[in-house]
């Protein structure tokens, strides 16, 4: 499978809510906040991985927010089924695109600890631990802190 990445758009909710809900479960975001973030509110951009099949189907999302010399990857998902086939890298290069464009030097991200496949993928992409906070996600998870120069 091949994806490309564009901007989405209020067309997408539904499609992004569905990934949302697949990846994340209960700690997907509300359709109230990806709509604000569709609209790059807060200084966000908001990106889908579409299929290039004919049925264009939405397969993933991120989410990207600029501040000063940093910018934030606040969400990234592929659904399950496709992952492993280049989406994810589709969208953290656009991400990272986004970002330099905004003059950002450096982009941080958020993850779970306990999420291997997610670490590996990020440190092959430059990616480093730079901080660390105890307990996170759920009272027991840490949470890393990885930064990227740009």
């Amino acid at each position: 499978m091949t994806a490309s990445v564009r901007l989405a758009t209020g067309d997408d909710l539904e499609a992004v809510e569905a990934v949302e809900s697949e990846c994340f479960g209960r700690d997907r975001w509300t359709a109230q906040a990806l709509a604000e973030a569709v609209q790059g509110k807060a200084g966000r951009a908001f990106a889908v991985a579409v299929t290039d099949d004919a049925g264009g189907e939405v397969v993933g999302c991120v989410v990207v927010r600029y501040g000063g010399d940093t910018a934030d990857l606040e969400r990234i998902a592929v659904v399950p089924a496709q992952r492993r086939q280049g989406a994810g890298e589709a969208l953290l290069s656009w991400a990272v695109e986004w970002s330099r464009r905004c003059g950002a030097e450096s982009i941080l991200l958020e993850v779970a600890a306990d999420n291997h496949g997610a670490i590996e993928f990020y440190e092959h992409r430059g990616f480093v631990e730079i901080d660390r906070r105890p307990r996170y996600y759920g009272g027991s998870v840490d949470a890393l802190i990885l930064r990227r120069p740009l």
